[in-house]
C-alpha cells in the first residue's frame, strides 16, 4: 500500500492580499525594473521598503496599471535616412 500524501494547504491569505517585489512587478506588466523603480519614486506607485526591497499590494499594481496611457495611436515610424541625411552629400 503506498505511503499517505499530506493534503496540500493553501498558503496564509495575507490580510491586505497578494504582495510583490519591484522585479516580479516588472516582469508582469512587462516594464523594465528600473522604470517599477522610478514611478516608486515619483510616487506612481505605492510600496513599503522592506530592508533593502521594495513591496508592493496587488491593488497598487492595478492602479499603477490603470493610472498609465492608453495607446491608440500608431507608432511613430522609423525615420529614414538619405546619403544627405548622413553627412555625406555630395559623395557617392
Amino acid at each position: 500500500m503506498p505511503p499517505k500524501r499530506k493534503a496540500l494547504t493553501p498558503p496564509p491569505v495575507s490580510p491586505i492580499g497578494e504582495v510583490y517585489t519591484t522585479e516580479e512587478v516588472a516582469g508582469m506588466l512587462k516594464l523594465s525594473v528600473r522604470t517599477i523603480l522610478r514611478a516608486i519614486e515619483r510616487r506612481q506607485l505605492e510600496a513599503r521598503k522592506a530592508g533593502k526591497a521594495y513591496l508592493i499590494t496587488q491593488d497598487a499594481v492595478r492602479q499603477y496599471w490603470q493610472s498609465l496611457p492608453l495607446s491608440t495611436a500608431t507608432a511613430p515610424a522609423e525615420k529614414r535616412t538619405t546619403r544627405r541625411s548622413r553627412g555625406r552629400a555630395g559623395h557617392r
